[in-house]
C-alpha cells in the first residue's frame, strides 16, 4: 500500500556510516526541530535547530544547549505541552559517554528559546535508570521500567508535571524501552509480542497479545484517530533467505481492532537501511514527517489519504 507522496534523502549528522553517533530528536512547530546528538570523541550533548527550508531541505543550526558542567550525554528529548524535555543520559568518570546512567533534567522553553535546568532531588525523583522508556501525554512526562545498577528490570513509573513541576511515583509498569506513540489521553507502545497501552485518566496500563512481524518498531508515530504508523526491522524482504539486511519496513496498525496494513519500502539503499536502526522521526507539519539516521535524514511527505478518517484496512 502506498502511503507516501515524496521521499527526499538529505545530508545527516554524521560524516560517515557507522559514526558513533547518540542522538534525539523533538519536534518544535513551525516546520522546525529540535536536536540532540553526541558522537565520537566529544561525548558531550551538542543542540542544533533543524528547520524545513522553502526548498525542501533542511537548514541545520547549531545552538546553545542547557547548562551541561558534568559532560552528560546520551540526552532524549521530549514535546511536553509547550515545551521541551532534555532527560537522562550517562558519563563515566574519564568524560567518556558509558553505561552508567545518571541524573539530567532541563526544559526548554519554544517561546523564549531559554533553557532551565531542574536538580535531582532524593526520593522526589525517578533515581536514574538504564533505558527506561520516556514518552508524554500532554503536559505530563512519564519515565517508565528501566534497569537499575544491577540486572533487575524495574517495575516502577514516575510521572512529572509540567503545571506543578513535581513527581509521582507509580507502580505496575510492564514494558522496557520500546518505540511508541501517544493518542490523546493514551500511549501505545508495541514490542514483538505485546502491545501495551498507559491511560493516562485512570494512571494505568493495560498489556494484550499481539505479533508485529519482524520485532519491535524502529520508530513509531500517531496518525488519525487510533492509527498508528510502525517502521519494523524484517530480515529477508524480498527473498534472500535470511542473508538480506534488515529493512525498516513500514505499516499502518490501528490501535482497537489490532488490524495492520503492510506499506510500501521506502526507497533507500541496502546501505541506508542498515543505518535506519538508530533512527529518530518526527512530524514537521501535518504531512511531513523527519527521519534523522546517523549519515542522513529522510523528508517524507505523507499521502494526506493517509491522514483522513477514511483509512481503509
Amino acid at each position: 500500500m502506498s502511503w507516501f507522496t515524496d521521499c527526499k534523502v538529505l545530508p545527516g549528522i554524521g560524516k560517515r556510516l557507522f559514526d558513533r553517533i547518540d542522538h534525539s530528536v523533538a519536534s518544535i512547530g513551525h516546520n522546525q526541530a529540535l536536536l540532540a546528538y553526541s558522537c565520537g570523541d566529544e561525548p558531550v550533548e551538542q543542540f542544533a535547530i533543524l528547520s524545513l527550508t522553502e526548498g525542501g531541505t533542511i537548514h541545520t543550526q547549531s545552538v546553545p544547549g542547557p547548562p551541561n558542567p558534568d559532560g552528560v550525554g546520551g540526552m532524549r528529548l521530549y514535546r511536553v505541552g509547550e515545551v521541551v524535555v532534555a532527560y537522562g543520559g550517562s558519563v563515566s568518570s574519564e568524560g567518556q559517554r558509558g553505561e552508567e546512567p545518571c541524573w539530567y533534567m532541563a526544559v526548554y522553553y519554544i517561546d523564549t528559546d531559554e533553557w532551565e535546568t531542574l536538580p535531582y532531588v532524593q526520593w522526589k525523583c525517578p533515581f536514574p535508570r538504564r533505558r527506561p522508556r520516556v514518552f508524554s501525554v500532554g503536559d505530563t512526562l512519564v519515565v517508565a521500567g528501566g534497569w537499575g545498577k544491577t540486572t533487575a528490570r524495574l517495575e516502577d513509573y514516575w510521572e512529572w508535571s509540567l503545571e506543578t513541576r513535581l513527581w509521582r511515583q507509580m507502580s505496575g509498569c510492564p514494558i522496557g524501552e520500546h518505540a511508541g506513540a501517544t493518542h490523546g489521553t493514551s500511549h501505545h507502545i508495541y514490542s514483538l509480542t505485546r502491545h501495551y497501552t498507559y491511560i493516562a485518566t485512570r494512571r494505568v496500563w493495560s498489556t494484550e497479545k499481539c505479533h508485529i512481524p519482524g520485532g519491535s518498531p524502529v520508530f513509531s508515530l500517531s496518525l488519525y484517530g487510533e492509527c498508528q504508523l510502525l517502521a519494523t526491522k524484517l530480515t529477508d524482504v524480498g527473498g534472500t533467505g535470511g542473508n538480506g539486511p534488515r529493512k525498516a519496513v513500514p505499516m499502518l496498525r490501528d490501535n482497537v481492532s489490532l488490524d495492520r496494513v503492510a506499506l510500501d519500502l521506502l526507497p533507500l539503499s541496502d546501505i541506508q537501511y542498515t543505518s535506519l536502526d538508530k533512527a529518530k522521526a518526527v512530524w514537521l507539519n501535518p504531512c511531513t514527517i523527519l527521519v534523522v539516521a546517523i549519515d542522513f535524514m529522510l523528508l517524507v511527505e505523507v499521502d494526506p489519504s493517509l491522514l483522513s478518517p477514511y483509512v481503509l484496512f
